[in-house]
């Protein structure tokens, strides 16, 4: 369809609206590079931008970039955080409680205390989005992020891995998700993360989650740029 268009010269510019599968489909009719890993890096909206010029060359540049952006966390962005942690949605998706305002500031104290964990505050349009942190748990290095329910569904996540994967440079690198977190095993994925077995986990006292366990290798980020 998009060579038919080119070749009737219907318009200067023509602009199509698709799901991510017809839209991997279509680049590759141009770009044989384009893989599977392309399809998982795609963002919830994506926009692409395809120039083809009258010699036949093919150009292709991503346009759409969400606004999510981490700095160093700020004791200011606690009770921000504390309010996302309360969200009953949140907490089942995560399969985590919420801790009271005094357990959820000691956790919290703790983390900027420790030089080992890797923590950044997500910004969003330029509000507090969430946070993300990378630790070290039986002897692995983890990673794991906190979304406010308010953000969820706009690349958000996906947009604040992918940045921070770049600051934390340890690989492998691990992540544990509930299984029932189609949305967070998502993200993951779409950052070179595969499922690499299954866990349980604490969701409440005396109450185990099923946990999937995903790993990103040295390579697969590489894969998905």
């Amino acid at each position: 369809m998009v060579c038919r268009l080119e070749k009737q010269r219907v318009a200067e510019h023509v602009v199509l609206s698709t799901h991510g599968n017809l839209m991997a489909l279509t680049l590759q009719g141009f770009d044989p590079s384009i893989t599977f890993a392309f399809w998982k890096s795609l963002t919830m909206p994506d926009i692409y931008a395809l120039s083809l010029s009258q010699a036949g060359e093919v150009s292709m540049k991503r346009l759409w970039q969400a606004s999510a952006l981490l700095r160093d966390v700020m004791e200011d962005d606690l009770p921000i955080f504390f309010e996302h942690q309360l969200d009953p949605d949140a907490n089942t998706m995560a399969a985590f409680p919420a801790r009271d305002r005094d357990a959820f500031m000691a956790h919290w104290s703790k983390i900027l205390g420790d030089d080992t964990i890797t923590k950044k505050t997500i910004l969003f349009d330029g509000h507090v989005a969430g946070n993300i942190v990378s630790f070290e748990q039986s002897g692995e290095p983890q990673v794991g992020y906190w979304i406010g329910k308010e953000n969820w569904g706009k690349g958000v996540a996906t947009r604040a891995l992918w940045e921070f994967l770049g600051h934390v440079k340890v690989r492998p690198l691990y992540a544990h998700v509930a299984k029932h977190n189609i949305a967070s095993v998502r993200v993951l994925e779409k950052c070179g993360f595969t499922i690499c077995g299954e866990d349980k986990g604490l969701a409440t006292v005396g109450e185990q989650v099923e946990e999937l366990v995903l790993k990103l290798d040295a390579h697969e980020r590489d894969a998905t740029s």
